[in-house]
């Protein structure tokens, strides 16, 4: 196949500091936020609410819990009944979406292989909001929210509060293993973290007869997935189908702990449902040759969510499922020459069958059709099972070579 242009993907800032929290700002563009690092299990804060700031310097904006209109310790409460536990109120704070701290965009595979949309638009599902939690101090938003909506932030931000009193974040750090440290498993990991709220706030929900605009909590983040825009339909995607794990495999919200133990090591496990290593990755060995001044900046699996994230950018979703849904293994290696940025990658997708693979090599070459902006991008096929997408910098593009085997894969960059 023959280098072509697909869409490229805009450089815009993220207007929350990570993607743990219970939404992302969905009145602007936005790309995906910098991974988090391997030192210690994914959280749902990077920036200490108790000491945040606004982009000029300024204290975030506070009030007191008698100027809400919900009464925060009642809620908690709740929150306690439903998941059975005995927890530490915390401190709630307001900081508006304008307050929020400006995140420069970090070049990815999605900016590289150029798959994203426009028209994305979540103010669809609900308003623009502001969701932090650390063990003692919960940040919400309240513009725009009625009281019901409010009351179910909460109740996200309060689960992560108990998630970290309890230590039960903790449970992630089994999941940075060999196979799994790599974006592909902080993604998983962070879906575990989100899906647990997801899954507890639908709960209380319903309970309390409960609603965000697009429905409950689940139908909202299912709305806020079908609506993401500009290549952040992974991160919205973790929250949906990390809730969905959890409703798959327990029947109350006081079993969080049975999915926390056994948390699943792949997004295949996690989106179909799957327990722990029911489902292990299919063997891939990617080696990268020596060649020129291209050198590897980045290398590491991203996994059936990412890939049908990505399809789903321009394909519709049931497409974009069936097309990812053969997922075996992946590993995604970005290049630099002569710098540290990504410039070019090689992705090397492996899938349970020949067919699987043609499948996937259908969908993506449908997403590719039709586009003729930067970058550039070409696929190529290492053996039957087994497609490798070269984007990205096209002198990189035209002249990088793949070669191997369904299993064994070897990349050799422009000398």
């Amino acid at each position: 196949m023959r280098p072509r242009a697909l869409l490229s993907l805009a450089a815009v800032a993220l207007l929350v500091a990570q993607a743990g929290c219970a939404g992302l700002n969905p009145g602007a563009d936005a790309t995906t936020p910098a991974p988090a690092t391997d030192d210690g299990p994914a959280t749902t804060g990077t920036v200490d609410p108790t000491t945040a700031t606004t982009a000029t310097g300024t204290p975030a904006q506070t009030t007191t819990d008698q100027s809400l209109p919900v009464d925060p310790e009642a809620v908690f409460q709740r929150v306690e009944t439903l998941l059975g536990v005995d927890a530490t109120q915390p401190t709630v704070r307001v900081r508006q979406p304008e307050d929020d701290l400006p995140i420069e965009p970090v070049a990815d595979l999605v900016s590289l292989v150029g798959a994203a949309k426009d028209g994305g638009d979540p103010r669809t599902c609900m308003p623009e909001t502001v969701g932090l939690a650390n063990a003692s101090t919960v940040v919400v938003s309240t513009d725009g929210l009625t009281a019901a909506e409010l009351e179910l932030l909460l109740v996200h931000e309060y689960v992560h509060a108990i998630q970290y009193q309890s230590a039960q974040l903790e449970v992630q750090a089994p999941m940075r293993d060999t196979l799994t440290k790599t974006i592909g498993g902080r993604t998983t990991s962070r879906a575990i973290v989100e899906g647990a709220a997801v899954y507890a706030s639908e709960a209380y929900a319903r309970e309390h007869d409960l609603g965000w605009t697009h429905g409950t909590p689940m139908e909202m983040r299912r709305c806020l997935y079908e609506h993401a825009p500009r290549g952040v339909g992974e991160i919205y995607a973790q929250y949906y189908f990390g809730g969905e794990h959890f409703a798959a495999r327990l029947d109350t919200p006081a079993n969080l702990s049975a999915v926390y133990q056994q948390p699943p090591r792949t997004a295949e496990e996690l989106i179909h449902g799957l327990e722990r290593g029911s489902e292990p990755p299919a063997a891939l060995n990617v080696t990268v040759a020596d060649s020129g001044d291209w050198r590897v900046v980045e290398r590491g699996h991203r996994g059936e969510l990412f890939v049908r994230a990505l399809l789903a950018n321009q394909l519709p979703d049931d497409r974009a499922s069936r097309a990812a849904a053969g997922w075996g293994e992946d590993v995604a290696v970005l290049f630099g020459e002569g710098t540290e940025s990504a410039q070019a990658a090689a992705w090397v997708l492996r899938f349970d069958t020949a067919a699987d693979a043609d499948e996937f090599a259908a969908a993506f070459d449908a997403a590719a059709s039709g586009n003729d902006e930067y970058p550039f991008v070409r696929r190529e096929r290492a053996g039957s099972g087994t497609v490798v997408v070269v984007a990205g910098d096209e002198g990189f593009v035209s002249s990088a070579t793949v070669s191997g085997s369904s299993g064994n894969v070897t990349v050799s960059p422009p000398s």
